[in-house]
């Protein structure tokens, strides 16, 4: 009898490591932690554009030195040339919407984003940008509203819904004293400037709201000292939310890299590029020991239909601004890229659509594909 009560033991643990090694070829290794950068309007072209200037035409970006890579199809429900808010919505929820919407579907029915996902199961959350905190892109991971322009509503979003840990941004003329004591009695710190944010120390803080900027940050090119960069905002967000035992999903925007393409700004652009691969450098090497965080990298759309045509005649050389043609001030339908590294990071290769995203950080964090 002891023997085979021993036996169907010994069955029962087999089984039970199977199960564990199925699953994890079937689905992945579970990530603690998720960091998803996006590029506001980077196309392959920007990067590129980027990386030649910056490096030479044999150089790479640190985005280009993620183990995984693949590209994006990025159509909304109403045009083939998405804007922000729905492609926003899409990385973040898995589901398609209409131009100018941002957390829902084209009736009104809310889509739960990852991030709110990430709440639920306790862990920290932030988002990150050098946009306006209510801007598109922020806003599809934690507001629902049909109009992606009504940024008082998308602040009130926040409060009364997901309520990130980390809220790191411009869009200060957006929050008026109501919504900033309400913010407080939400126990959100709240912070406008880049001496506040450098002495900031985490361990006091529950919640924090930093606004620097009236309007979006400043461009790169013109920042000077008086406002935070991209890389100090996310490394400041990281301190405060590695705390959280259970790990935590960030969302980092370089939101200004749009806004150059929309005025074929080229000179504005690769500093913009930059400042946003300088943040990505910044967190792989910060994680660099760490087995248990997917960082991915990728774009909204791309912007400005950007397209490089010289130097002519020679090899371009390091530091050598490339000569390029710009099809239009909008968005446009190309597939931008896309990188991983880290649990999950397997996923990324070949084609896939942006509503893809929301489930490769979705099975990365055990969820496996549940009803949101």
């Amino acid at each position: 009898m002891k023997e085979q009560v021993f036996k169907r033991n010994l069955l029962g643990f087999f089984v039970i490591i199977f199960f564990v090694l199925y699953s994890t070829a079937l689905f992945g290794a579970s990530a603690k932690n998720v960091i998803l950068f996006i590029g506001d309007g980077m196309g392959q072209a920007q990067v590129l554009a980027a990386r030649v200037c910056a490096y030479g035409p044999e150089g790479r970006l640190n985005m280009e030195r993620l183990e995984h890579f693949g590209y994006v199809t990025t159509y909304s429900n109403s045009s083939f040339v998405t804007d922000s808010a729905a492609a926003a919505t899409a990385i973040a929820t898995g589901h398609k919407t209409r131009n100018n919407t941002v957390g829902q579907g084209e009736y009104g029915q809310e889509y739960e984003s990852i991030l709110e996902l990430a709440k639920k199961m306790g862990k920290a959350t932030g988002l990150v940008t050098t946009a306006e905190v209510t801007h598109a892109t922020p806003a599809g991971f934690a507001a629902h509203e049909a109009n992606r322009h009504e940024a008082k509503a998308i602040a009130r979003d926040y409060l009364n819904g997901a309520q990130p840990d980390v809220l790191f941004g411009g869009g200060a003329g957006v929050w008026t004293s109501n919504l900033l004591e309400e913010a407080k009695k939400l126990d959100y710190s709240v912070v406008f400037t880049k001496k506040e944010l450098d002495t900031l120390d985490p361990s006091g803080v529950k919640k924090i709201l930093g606004l620097f900027a009236k309007s979006h940050i400043a461009f790169a090119l013109e920042r000077g000292n008086q406002e935070p960069s991209l890389k100090e905002m996310t490394l400041k967000a990281l301190e405060i939310l590695q705390r959280d035992r259970d790990g935590f999903f960030l969302m980092v925007e370089g939101g200004r890299i749009d806004h150059a393409g929309h005025s074929n700004d080229f000179s504005r652009l690769i500093p913009e590029v930059l400042d946003f691969d300088e943040a990505i450098r910044t967190v792989m090497s910060k994680l660099e020991a760490s087995k248990d965080t997917l960082m991915i990298v990728t774009a909204d759309h791309e912007t400005g239909g950007l397209t490089i045509v010289g130097p002519r005649g020679h090899l371009a050389r390091k530091g050598e601004m490339v000569e390029v043609n710009w099809a239009t001030r909008n968005h446009t339908g190309a597939d931008v890229p896309i990188w991983a590294q880290g649990p999950g990071a397997e996923f990324v290769r070949g084609r896939m659509d942006n509503t893809e995203v929301f489930s490769l950080i979705e099975r990365a964090f055990g969820i496996y594909g549940k009803e949101n």
